[in-house]
């Protein structure tokens, strides 16, 4: 199958490109990876092949808030569900 054929076809079925998925299973990853791990957002930066300050620009872009403000607002709804 050609290429085009398939983000074509993936863009008419999902209503999404592929480049749209693939950065919201990114977001997703980062997410979990953010609220399950303790390891810093740079390293999970590197993880997800980033560099660390791309990763910022990224997640807050898609987020409105940085990496950083995410885990802290994750952990305080978690520790306030307690």
């Amino acid at each position: 199958i050609h290429p085009t054929h398939l983000s074509n076809t993936i863009a008419q079925v999902l209503g999404q490109s592929p480049c749209d998925l693939y950065e919201q299973r990114l977001i997703n990853i980062s997410k979990e990876l953010l609220t399950t791990s303790t390891r810093s957002v740079a390293s999970i930066a590197r993880q997800l092949h980033y560099d660390p300050s791309n990763f910022n620009k990224f997640f807050k872009h898609f987020e409105g808030i940085t990496p950083k403000r995410y885990r802290e607002l994750a952990m305080t709804e978690k520790n306030s569900g307690l």
